[in-house]
C-alpha cells in the first residue's frame, strides 16, 4: 500500500497516514481461458468423484478431449492464478429446452429467455428505447433462444468472493451473442457463492418441478450500476420503466412531489442506471416517527438506537427495480444511504397493502430484516357496543385511526445491508394451521431472516390459511368481533397478525391433505395438484367436528347401504377466526339480523363453549334463544379447562350469570342422535331436532342450529393420509424425542402426536405444554437437520445417531387462557406446564403445593385476583376474573417471578398490605418487571452469578453447592444462609448487578421515568444547589 502524508503535516512530526492501494492488488483478476486437451489431469482434480462420472458417462472416457474437439455448442474454461495452477473450472452448454422452463417457471419478466424481434417495441407511442439493453427487458418473444447453460462450476480449495465474478464475466465472453445464463440446482443444494449473482426464478402456479433455476442477465456482471438522485428530467424514462407496474400513478404522484421544491414534507428520489439505462428508483421521506417506532419494535436489535440521531432515520415509500437486478438490492441500499446521508431506512407495510392482492409487495424485503414488535402488540379484550348491528360502524371508525398505527416493519442500513445472505431452497412443506404449525413457520422464516439466512420454500397447507389474515376481508370490525367467540391462548390474534406480516414469508395453499405419497415425497390436496417436499411438517392438531360426534349416525347409515355422507348446514363448530365467522354469519342469516327467534344448542363443557356462548350474547343473539348442554365432565377433566371448573369462585359466578341471563342449562345431558332433512330450495341438509339422554331419560328438542364443542379429535381426512402412508399412529402420530416419525424426512408435533412408548414419556406429551414453545422447539431441530445436510451433507449420517437425544424436550412457558365469559367477565387463566395432577388438595402437603393468595371477588368492583406460589415461592398460577378490562400480557409476565421480585408480595399480603392486586401490579415499583426487556436484565444478572471472580475464593455457586452437600440437599440451615447471605453483601457479584440494574434503568430512562438514576440524582442535586429555596436571599 502507499503512504500518504497530510498536507499539514511534516514528515517527521506526522500522527496520522492515508494508506492506499488499487484494487487488483487486493483482488488479482483470474486469467481464464478455454480449456485445451493438455489440461486433463488438472480439470480431473478440480471436479469431484459425482461430476467426472456423469460427464464419463455421457461422453466417454475421454469427455474432457470429446468437448474440446466439439467446441459448437458446450465449451469448457478453465482459470489460473498468477503461478499458473488450475483454481476452477466452468462447463458451459447452449444446448437448453426453453419451452420446459417457460412451461413451469414464472419467466415472462426475462421474456421467457428468447430474442426478441429487432423492428418491434412494446411501450407505449411507439417510442424509442434508451438503449438496446431495454430492448431486451420489454421484448416482443421470437423463437431464437437468448441464453446458455451453465452445467459445472467447480474450484479447488475455498472459493473467494472475486473468482465467481470473474468466471461469470468470461462465460458471457464465450457467447457474446447470448445475454442470459441459467443453471438448474436440486433444492436441497449446498450454498454456492456465485449463486450471489443470480436470480431465483419462481415455479408457475400448480407446477412441479424438481430443481430450481437461476438466472443471469450479461448487464449484471459486465455493466457497472451507479445509483443518483432523480431529475425533472428522468420522468419520461420513469414513465416507460412503469409501463406494466399497477403501482404506477402512485408512484408518479410521489415521484413530482419530490421533484416539487416547494413542498413542506421533502422527499428525495433516487434513480438506478446502468449504461444510462434506467433499472429502477426508490423514493423516501424523512422518518418523523422515530420514537413511536422505536417504542413498538425492537430496532435495538440491529442498532445502537441512543447514538443515531432522528434525522439519521428515513422511511422508504416506494423501490422498484427491475427483476433481474434484484441481487443489487444491497448495493443499492448503501448507495441511498450514503447519497441521502441516512443511518437506518424502514419500510412500512400496512395490513390492508400485505392483504390486498392487486398490488405486489416491493422485491426488496427480501433483503430487508423484519422487525419484531414489542409488547405493544398485546392481546387486547374485545370492544364494541351493546348491539352488533349499531357498533359494526362505530367500532369500524374507533378501529381504523388504531389501525393506521399498525403495520409490519422492515428496516435496513449500511452495515445490515453488507452482511452476505445464505439462500435455502429446501422445500418445507407444513400441513396445518395451528398454534403450533404457524409458530413453526414464524421461526424459520423470520428468526432465520433476522440471523441472514433465507428460506425460500416454505409452504402452508391449510383450508382456511393463516388465522387472523383476513385477507380477503375488508371488513375488519367484523373479525374482530369474530374474535369474541374465540380464547385467546398467548400470541395469535388479529393485532398480532397486522404487526407481523404473513404473506410476506409464506407460500400459503388453501385446502386439505388427503394423502402422503412417502416413496415420492409429495402430497396431495383437494381439488388441487400434488406437491412435493423435503422435509412435511405435521401440525394438524385437534379440532371439534361436526360430522363424526355419533357412532350410532354412522352405523344407521351403513345398515341403510347410505354413501352420503353429507354435514348438515347447521352443524357448525369454532376451531378458527373463519369459521367463527362463517358461524357468526349463519346464525345472521338465519335469525334475520337477530330479529327473528331460533333455538341455538351448544354441546360441550369447557372453556372454548362458554367463551362462544358469552361471545354470542354480547353479539345480539337474546339468551332465551340458546339452550346450553352440558355432558359428562369425564372429558372436561382431561383437559387444562379444569382450572375453570375446579376455582369454585369462578365456576359459581359464571353459572349464575348463564342462568340469571336466560340461558336453559342441560347439565350432564349427552346427545345420542339428530333427525336432518333435505330443503328443496337450495338443497341444504338441516338438523331439525336433536335427542339428549340422561340416565336413561331422553327428550327430544327442536334444533335450528347446533354448535359443537363436545370433543377435540384428529380429522378424518388427515387420520386416513396417515394411516394409508404407512406412519405408525397409536391414537395420535407417534414421534421420538426430535418429533421425527418413522420416516425421516417426516416430522410431527402439538396436539396430534406422542411419544413413541419406549420413552415412557405420556405425562411429556406435547398436549400438556404450550403450542408455540412446541413449534419454535421443532422448528430448531428442522433447521440443525437442515443445516447439517446443506452445508456438511457427507457427515450428517456419521454423526447423526450421537447426539440423538434419548429424553423428550423440555419446556418451560406457561398456558395462556383469555376470554370472555358470559356474564360480561373477563377471564384469564396462566399456569405451569405439564399434566395437571389430581386437585384434591387434602391429599397433597401443604409445604410442597405453596401458598394461594386471593383479592377481592368475581362480583365486587376491583375483581378476582388469585395467586398462587409453589414451594419455592415462584407464582405457578395467575387467576384473574373482572368486569372492567386488564392488561393482560402484565398478568402473563407474573408468571414464574419469584415473590420477592414482586416487592416482598408475600409479606405485604400478611400484614394487610395489599387488598387489589390489580391495583397492586400497576404501581410505579412494577414498570421495570412488566417491561418487555426485563427478562434481558435477568439473562445477564444469571450469568453474571454463575461466573467466577478474578480473586482465589469460591464462587457464589461454589459456596451454595458446598453448604446444600453439608445440608444433605435439604434446607438450608439459617446459619448457613447468614453466611453466604453477609459474603454476598458488597462482593463483586453485588457490585455487578447492580450496575447492570442501573444500565439498564439509564438505557430505557424514556420509558421508565418513575425511577431515579444517577443521572437524575446528580440533576437533582444540581437544582438544590442554584434554588433559591435552599439558601437565605
Amino acid at each position: 500500500m502507499t503512504k500518504v502524508l497530510a498536507k499539514t503535516a511534516g514528515r517527521d512530526v506526522a500522527l496520522q497516514f492515508l494508506y492506499l492501494t488499487n484494487e487488483y492488488r487486493l483482488r488479482p483478476k483470474l486469467k481464464i481461458r478455454k480449456v485445451v486437451e493438455e489440461d486433463h489431469d488438472d480439470v480431473i482434480a478440480i471436479m469431484d468423484d459425482k461430476e467426472h462420472a456423469h460427464l464419463k458417462e455421457l461422453y466417454g472416457e475421454y469427455w474432457i478431449s470429446e468437448i474440446v474437439r466439439h467446441p459448437s455448442s458446450r465449451q469448457l474454461i478453465i482459470g489460473e492464478n498468477t503461478n499458473g495452477s488450475a483454481l476452477g473450472v466452468m462447463c458451459l452448454n447452449t444446448t437448453i429446452d426453453i419451452d420446459l422452463l417457460n412451461e413451469n417457471f414464472e419467466l415472462m419478466p426475462y421474456n421467457g429467455l428468447k430474442k426478441s424481434r429487432e423492428n418491434d417495441r412494446t411501450v407505449e407511442h411507439n417510442e424509442t428505447m434508451q438503449s438496446q439493453f431495454v430492448h431486451h427487458v420489454f421484448p416482443t418473444p421470437d423463437d431464437e433462444i437468448n441464453a446458455f447453460v451453465l452445467e459445472i462450476f467447480a474450484t479447488r480449495g475455498e472459493m473467494r468472493p472475486h473468482w465467481s465474478h470473474d468466471f461469470l464475466e468470461a462465460a458471457f465472453d464465450c457467447f457474446p451473442h447470448l445475454e442470459y445464463c441459467a443453471t438448474l440446482l436440486p433444492f436441497s443444494h449446498p450454498c454456492h457463492q456465485f449463486l450471489q449473482h443470480f436470480v431465483r426464478v419462481p415455479l408457475r402456479c400448480n407446477r412441479d418441478f424438481p430443481m430450481t433455476l437461476y438466472i443471469l442477465h450479461r448487464a449484471v456482471v459486465c455493466e457497472e450500476m451507479t445509483c443518483r438522485r432523480a431529475r425533472t428530467q428522468d420522468r419520461e424514462a420513469i414513465e416507460r420503466l412503469l409501463f406494466t407496474t399497477s403501482t404506477k400513478y402512485e408512484v408518479l404522484a410521489d415521484f413530482d412531489f419530490a421533484m416539487d421544491p416547494l413542498q413542506a414534507v421533502q422527499r428525495d428520489c433516487f434513480v438506478f442506471e446502468s449504461n444510462d439505462t434506467m433499472l429502477g428508483l426508490a423514493i423516501l421521506c424523512a422518518e418523523r416517527e422515530v420514537n413511536f417506532v422505536t417504542k413498538h419494535y425492537h430496532i435495538g436489535d440491529y442498532v445502537s438506537v441512543q447514538s443515531i440521531p432522528q434525522n439519521d432515520y428515513g422511511r422508504l415509500l416506494h423501490f422498484v427495480l427491475m427483476p433481474i437486478f434484484s441481487v443489487h438490492h444491497r448495493f443499492f441500499f448503501r448507495e441511498i444511504a450514503r447519497l441521502s446521508k441516512l443511518t437506518v431506512i424502514f419500510y412500512r407495510l400496512h395490513h390492508k397493502d400485505e392483504t390486498v392482492l392487486i398490488y405486489p409487495l416491493v422485491s426488496c424485503l427480501n433483503d430487508m430484516i423484519p422487525v419484531n414488535p414489542r409488547r405493544q402488540a398485546e392481546y387486547e379484550f374485545p370492544i364494541i357496543q351493546e348491539n352488533f348491528n349499531s357498533s359494526e360502524n362505530n367500532t369500524k371508525c374507533e378501529r381504523n385511526d388504531v389501525a393506521n398505527d399498525e403495520f409490519s416493519l422492515f428496516m435496513t442500513s449500511p452495515r445490515l445491508a453488507m452482511m452476505p445472505r445464505t439462500i435455502i431452497d429446501t422445500r418445507i412443506v407444513v400441513v396445518g394451521a395451528s398454534d403450533c404449525g404457524i409458530a413453526f413457520a414464524e421461526y424459520l422464516a423470520l428468526r432465520l431472516t433476522q440471523r441472514y439466512r433465507q428460506l425460500t420454500n416454505l409452504t402452508l397447507i391449510s383450508p382456511h390459511g393463516i388465522p387472523f389474515d383476513n385477507e380477503f376481508d375488508n371488513k375488519s370490525s367484523r373479525s374482530d368481533c369474530c374474535e369474541y367467540l374465540l380464547p385467546f391462548r398467548g400470541r395469535f390474534h388479529s393485532g398480532y397478525r397486522r404487526y407481523v406480516v404473513a404473506r410476506t414469508w409464506l407460500n400459503i395453499i388453501y385446502g386439505t391433505m388427503v394423502a402422503i405419497n412417502r416413496s415420492e415425497k409429495y402430497v396431495t390436496v383437494t381439488n388441487q395438484e400434488n406437491f412435493p417436499y423435503d422435509y412435511l411438517v405435521l401440525t394438524c392438531g385437534l379440532q371439534y367436528q361436526n360430522s363424526t360426534l355419533w357412532e350410532k349416525r354412522k352405523m344407521e347409515k351403513q345398515e341403510r347401504n347410505e354413501v352420503q355422507d353429507q354435514t348438515p348446514w347447521n352443524c357448525l363448530t369454532v376451531n378458527n377466526d373463519k369459521e367463527a365467522s362463517t358461524c357468526l354469519r349463519k346464525i345472521r342469516w338465519l335469525t334475520q339480523d337477530f330479529k327473528e327467534r331460533k333455538a341455538i344448542f351448544l354441546y360441550g363443557r369447557n372453556i372454548d363453549c362458554y367463551c362462544t356462548l358469552g361471545g354470542l350474547i354480547k353479539l345480539g343473539v337474546k339468551p332465551s334463544w340458546i339452550t346450553l348442554i352440558e355432558p359428562s365432565s369425564f372429558k372436561s377433566d382431561k383437559t387444562r379447562d379444569r382450572a375453570f371448573f375446579h376455582d369454585y369462585e369462578v365456576n359459581k359466578v359464571v353459572t349464575n350469570a348463564i342462568l340469571q341471563s336466560g340461558v336453559k342449562v342441560f347439565s350432564e345431558w349427552t346427545v345420542i342422535n339428530w333427525e336432518t332433512l333435505m330443503e328443496n330450495d337450495d338443497a341444504k341438509l338441516m338438523i331439525k331436532s336433536i335427542t339428549i339422554e340422561k340416565e336413561e331419560k331422553k327428550k327430544k328438542l327442536t334444533c335450528d342450529v347446533l354448535f359443537n364443542f363436545y370433543e377435540k379429535t384428529i380429522d378424518s381426512n388427515a387420520f386416513l393420509a396417515f394411516c394409508r402412508a404407512g406412519l405408525i399412529f397409536d391414537g395420535s402420530i407417534v414421534i421420538d424425542s426430535e418429533c421425527r416419525t418413522n420416516d425421516p424426512f417426516i416430522f410431527a408435533a402439538g396436539t396430534v402426536t406422542k411419544y413413541s412408548r419406549k420413552f415412557y414419556a405420556d405425562i411429556w406429551q406435547h398436549k400438556y405444554y404450550n403450542s408455540m414453545e412446541v413449534g419454535e422447539r421443532l422448528a430448531q431441530i428442522l433447521w440443525n437437520a437442515i443445516e447439517w445436510e446443506v452445508q456438511v451433507p457427507e457427515q450428517m449420517s456419521k454423526k447423526k445417531e450421537k447426539i440423538m437425544h434419548l429424553t423428550p424436550p423440555t419446556f418451560r412457558a406457561p398456558i395462556v387462557t383469555a376470554c370472555i365469559l358470559p356474564g360480561d367477565y373477563h377471564y384469564l387463566h396462566v399456569c405451569k406446564p405439564g399434566k395437571a395432577t389430581s386437585d384434591n388438595t387434602t391429599k397433597i402437603n401443604h409445604n410442597h403445593y405453596g401458598n394461594v393468595f386471593v383479592s377481592g371477588s368475581c362480583e365486587s368492583e376491583i375483581g378476582y385476583f388469585r395467586i398462587r406460589l409453589n414451594m419455592y415461592d415462584t407464582v405457578e398460577s395467575v387467576t384473574c376474573v373482572s368486569r372492567k378490562t386488564f392488561r393482560v400480557q402484565d398478568m402473563i409476565v407474573l408468571y414464574g417471578k419469584h415473590e420477592s421480585m414482586l416487592n416482598e408480595l408475600k409479606f405485604r399480603f400478611r400484614n394487610s398490605e395489599i387488598s387489589d392486586f390489580y391495583a397492586y401490579f400497576r404501581e410505579p415499583w412494577a414498570a421495570m418487571i412488566l417491561h418487555d426487556r426485563f427478562d434481558c436484565l435477568r439473562v445477564e444478572n444469571r450469568a453474571t452469578l454463575l461466573s467466577r471472580t478474578d480473586t482465589h475464593d469460591n464462587s457464589l455457586v461454589d459456596d451454595c453447592i458446598h453448604t446444600l452437600i453439608e445440608s444433605e440437599w435439604k434446607t438450608i440451615y439459617e446459619k448457613d444462609r447468614n453466611d453466604i447471605e453477609s459474603k454476598y453483601a458488597g462482593s463483586v457479584y453485588h457490585q455487578e448487578l447492580e450496575s447492570n440494574l442501573m444500565n439498564f434503568l439509564e438505557f430505557y430512562e424514556n420509558e421508565l421515568p418513575m425511577y431515579c438514576t444517577s443521572r437524575k440524582q446528580r440533576q437533582l442535586y444540581m437544582d438544590i444547589e442554584e434554588s433559591p429555596l435552599y439558601f437565605d436571599q
